[in-house]
């Protein structure tokens, strides 16, 4: 406890503190917080008509430091629970109106202890509320929340954020006090939470969760010097489990750590968060289907250990076959694209169309890993007489995974005015093994539905009828 007058009270009723402040306040958790941090507790000013009431802010400070002592403590009896003397500290302010106090502020203090008596030594408001609805109620109950995750300072009060403050030099570690003056106060349900958050990314999806596991590439920036090239990274989910992963540098900041790695992986269905942590010993690798890329005479047979694709070296084709387990599912596959030499619309004379197909200059396998491979297909789309549309197309294959994903970039380089792309695609032969009965034509509908019919029907449908005697 730090007060300016001796003649303060605490009390405790359960997990409920009441505090009586005839002047400034702080009351400090002896705990000291570190890494990704979230406190919440509920607070009330109570104004109830008896000696000390008064409608006062609702003020506290949080990952508080003294950069000339080696605790919070240590210079306590010099700060005396003045306020003016707290910017001597490092730490996060926010400070609730309520009275006299008609704004609702947030601020960093830097520990510039000549801020003490000179004003313009005092840091800057971060978030300011000038408004009726950022004031104090008496006698409400508040749900407040603070948040430190990385490099993000949150602040919340009754579920609505007040601040969301980017630091560019986030502080780590330090205590958190509660400030009142010439109040009575209540504070219940206190609670914090702390991780570690050094070389922590947390990651989530954009849009919906997949309900089947997938095969994910993804980017993962750190801040300078976090994460040295040395460093092995791994991907858990929300409860630890490590979910096997591909990492790799993609750029380095100019000491040479780690500024933006890339990850590959097959995320399991269903998972809605994950984060990525350095690789520690205690970690247990998970068992992996074997991905191998294996080159041939031909060119290279990639196994998932669900399918294996062959990848031809050259030709008209990208894909020469697609095999599940040992049954072919897919047979040759080429790039497609038709050109015509007039635009469409009504009143315009017949146009001639031009197709064209793949033809494959260069095939090189780009990454290999314990997760992913990927392939590197160029070529240009070519007809008679005519080669054009330089293309690269990448075929990315996961371990234990049946879904192949593949990108398709290509370079417009015809004619503006007598090139107009009537289409563009990638083409399957399809082997038929069933009856005809059984095959079936199906087109997606406009309302999200499919309409299907086979390719032979049965000669049984009719419609039925009930005939009474």
């Amino acid at each position: 406890m730090e007060s300016e007058s001796p003649d303060y009270e605490v009390s405790f009723s359960g997990d409920t503190c009441e505090i009586l402040s005839p002047k400034g306040l702080t009351l400090w958790r002896k705990e000291k917080m570190c890494g990704n941090v979230v406190i919440e507790y509920d607070a009330c000013v109570v104004d109830e008509g008896k000696p000390g009431d008064r409608l006062s802010d609702l003020n506290c400070f949080w990952m508080a430091s003294d950069p000339q002592a080696k605790n919070i403590w240590q210079r306590m009896d010099w700060r005396k629970g003045e306020f003016l003397k707290c910017y001597s500290l490092q730490l996060y302010y926010l400070g609730y109106g309520g009275n006299y106090n008609s704004t609702t502020r947030f601020r960093r203090y830097d520990g510039n202890q000549a801020g003490v008596t000179d004003a313009a030594q005092r840091p800057g408001i971060l978030k300011e509320y000038t408004d009726k609805e950022h004031l104090l109620v008496p006698n409400k109950w508040y749900h407040v929340k603070l948040v430190n995750k990385g490099d993000r300072v949150q602040y919340y009060i009754d579920g609505k954020r007040l601040v969301d403050y980017c630091d560019p030099n986030p502080l780590r570690e330090g205590w958190f006090g509660f400030r009142t003056t010439l109040s009575r106060t209540r504070i219940a349900n206190f609670r914090y939470i702390c991780r570690e958050d050094k070389d922590t990314a947390c990651l989530h999806w954009v849009g919906e969760v997949p309900s089947q596991a997938c095969g994910v590439s993804f980017g993962v920036p750190f801040r300078k010097g976090e994460v040295q090239p040395d460093m092995p990274l791994l991907l858990q989910d929300a409860d630890g489990k490590v979910i096997a992963s591909d990492s790799w540098t993609a750029a380095y900041w100019p000491d040479g750590s780690v500024k933006w790695a890339g990850m590959a992986a097959v995320v399991p269905g269903g998972t809605t968060s994950l984060q990525v942590v350095p690789k520690r010993k205690s970690h247990e690798s998970p068992e992996l289907s074997a991905l191998t890329v294996e080159e041939i005479p031909s060119g290279w047979k990639v196994s998932t250990g669900v399918i294996t694709a062959y990848v031809p070296r050259s030709g008209s084709c990208v894909i020469d076959s697609l095999l599940y387990g040992k049954t072919k599912v897919g047979g040759a596959a080429d790039l497609i694209a038709s050109v015509q030499d007039k635009p469409s619309g009504e009143g315009l004379s017949e146009s001639h169309v031009t197709h064209f197909s793949s033809r494959l200059q260069r095939v090189s396998v780009e990454r290999t890993g314990k997760v992913r491979a990927t392939l590197k297909l160029e070529g240009v789309h070519q007809s008679a007489g005519r080669e054009w549309l330089p293309f690269v197309l990448r075929l990315y294959f996961y371990a234990g995974s049946e879904q192949v994903r593949m990108v398709h970039s290509f370079v417009f380089d015809g004619e503006q005015d007598k090139d107009f792309i009537r289409s563009i695609g990638v083409r399957f032969r399809v082997p038929m093994r069933e009856a005809l009965y059984n095959r079936h034509v199906a087109f997606a509908c406009a309302e999200g539905g499919v309409w299907s019919e086979p390719v032979q029907p049965l000669v049984g449908r009719r419609v039925l009828t009930l005939e009474f005697m």
